[in-house]
């Protein structure tokens, strides 16, 4: 169990790396959507306050917090690990809006 955990953190963490690459949309108001490809505004969107631009922009910082190894760093509380996990549910809601697009 503890070796799939691990699998799991790093899948994840792989994520965090990919979605630096990941272009996002830019509402246009003269054509349809258009896709932002700077690496450098995909960082700052990705790496903004947490949940912004409704829900789209910010999920670095949680996307963080959910795959760092708190067992191994040292924290033992059970209500700790139940929030993680809840943040992680967090994401799926994510990966289903990008997989929606």
């Amino acid at each position: 169990l503890w070796v799939l955990g691990r699998l799991v953190d790093i899948i994840f963490a792989i994520d965090i790396v990919v979605t630096f690459q990941v272009a996002y949309t830019v509402p246009n108001a003269l054509t349809s959507d258009m896709y932002e490809r700077s690496p450098v505004k995909i960082a700052k969107q990705y790496m903004s306050f947490p949940c912004t631009d409704g829900g789209a922009a910010g999920w670095f910082w949680l996307d963080l917090f959910t795959v760092l190894p708190w067992d191994i760093i040292g924290v033992k509380s059970i209500r700790f690990v139940r929030v993680l996990r809840l943040l992680r549910m967090m994401r799926l809601g994510r990966v289903i809006q990008l997989l929606n697009r």
